[in-house]
Order: structure tokens, then C-alpha cells, then sequence
């Protein structure tokens, strides 16, 4: 988790909205509620921002170690309010790195959830650091299995896993389980695992016939694979 925690980045949110207003992305990156760091996502300015937002499509990209458990609540509950806000309206989220935390939780809001190879998610207990008598640790550790309690059962009524296996990954082996994409999609807390095909743009015409699925027939147009390759989607072909 400390490790985790070493993650910074000077541009840690902003909201942008394509000129048709059909799609917009939001970008969650750096410590959520930015109270460890001077950089951070804060709930306020996200919840402002979607409120004014007027977009048919939402991608939320994150890469984030996670942070304050409520600013993280706070957001995955504004992304959630603002898909049910109006008619037709789609929440996409792309995790670009890692969706640690309550990152991870974030990414829940998704009605999509997808992860390329290249990316992990992280889940855990939440925890905190805390000084005083008996009396006080007492009620510190009952908030946070509170805590825990309820984001486990976010985790579970999106992945459909019952609580007890969600548990069991938020304990690992000391401080939670880091998923790989697949094993995310395995137990559904994603919806789709994007690969990588960049590299086939140098691996001859053998691999592209592989990718297109049928080498012997298949008419592949050049730009169809610029425009395959740099979308991370799968090859068209064209008969002819």
C-alpha cells in the first residue's frame, strides 16, 4: 500500500467535453481528496463540474492510488448520479494504470469498465492512522470495519460475487490483492479486457491475417489499420 501511495502527478483532474457534446472525459488522476499531497481529486470540483455537463457519453479515465475513503464515495456517487440524470446516457471507465483503493471503487460507477493488459486494480481493507487511549482505538476500528462493510457490498452487488469472496480479496495475503485485468474480468470487476495490438503494426502480414481472422481472403485497408491500431480496436476487414 505505501508504495501506492508514492504515486504523484501535478495533473490530477479535468473535465473535457468534445465539441459535438456527445462524449466528454473526465480524468481522475493523482491522490483522491489530495490530503496526503498538495496535488489531488477533490469531490467538490468533480460534482461541479458534472452538474454543469450535458454530454450523451461519460468516460472516466483513472490512474490513481486512491485516497480519502468519503471524497472517493463522493465521486463514484456524483459519476453514478449523473448516468441516471437523463435519458440514454452512458458511463464508460478506463482504468489507464492502476484503480487502487477507492479508486477501485470509483470504477464501480462504470456501466463499463475497461481495463487494457497493461493495467491493475487494487483492493483492500481501508485503514488509517490513528493515536489516543483504548477507548478511542476502540471506536477507530469500528469505523473502519464499517467502512469496510460498505465497500465491500459495492463491490459486490457490481461484480455479483457474495461478500464473503470479496472479503477474502480485500484481506489478501497482509494489505488486500492486486488484480490483473484478466483476473478482474474473471470475477467481474470489469467488463472488458482491452488488448494491446500496436505492436502488430510491425509484425508483418501474417500477424495482421491472424488479427483480421482470415489471411487468404481478407482485403485489409491500410487506413482501416492506422485507425485500428491507434483506437486499440479490432482490425475490419473488407472482401473483394
Amino acid at each position: 500500500m505505501m508504495k501506492l501511495l508514492k504515486m504523484k502527478t501535478e495533473t490530477w483532474f479535468n473535465l473535457d467535453s468534445a465539441e459535438s457534446d456527445d462524449t466528454a472525459t473526465l480524468r481522475l488522476y493523482g491522490v483522491i481528496g489530495g490530503d496526503w499531497f498538495d496535488d489531488g481529486t477533490n469531490a467538490k470540483d468533480v460534482s461541479e463540474q458534472l452538474e454543469k455537463l450535458n454530454a450523451k457519453t461519460l468516460e472516466v479515465k483513472i490512474n490513481s492510488p486512491g485516497g480519502s475513503v468519503w471524497d472517493g464515495w463522493a465521486i463514484y456517487n456524483s459519476i453514478l448520479a449523473w448516468g441516471f440524470g437523463g435519458s440514454n446516457r452512458e458511463v464508460v471507465i478506463y482504468v489507464d494504470g492502476c484503480a487502487g483503493s477507492i479508486a477501485s471503487v470509483i470504477a464501480m460507477a462504470g456501466e463499463r469498465i475497461i481495463m487494457p493488459v497493461a493495467s491493475q486494480m487494487f483492493i483492500h481493507n481501508p485503514w488509517t492512522i490513528a493515536a489516543g487511549n483504548a477507548n478511542h482505538l476502540d471506536e477507530v476500528s469500528r469505523n473502519l470495519r464499517d467502512l469496510g462493510a460498505t465497500i465491500r457490498r459495492i463491490y459486490s452487488a457490481r461484480t455479483g460475487q457474495p461478500e464473503n469472496v470479496i472479503q477474502e480479496l480485500m484481506d489478501g495475503a497482509e494489505d488486500g490483492t492486486f488484480l490483473s485485468a484478466e483476473r478482474a474480468l474473471e470475477l467481474g470487476f470489469c467488463t472488458e479486457v482491452r488488448e494491446n495490438i500496436r505492436a502488430a503494426a510491425c509484425g508483418g502480414v501474417e500477424i495482421l491475417g491472424k488479427i483480421a481472422g482470415n489471411v487468404d481472403t481478407a482485403r485489409i485497408d491500410a487506413q482501416n489499420i492506422v485507425n485500428a491500431i491507434y483506437r486499440n480496436t479490432k482490425i475490419l476487414t473488407t472482401k473483394g
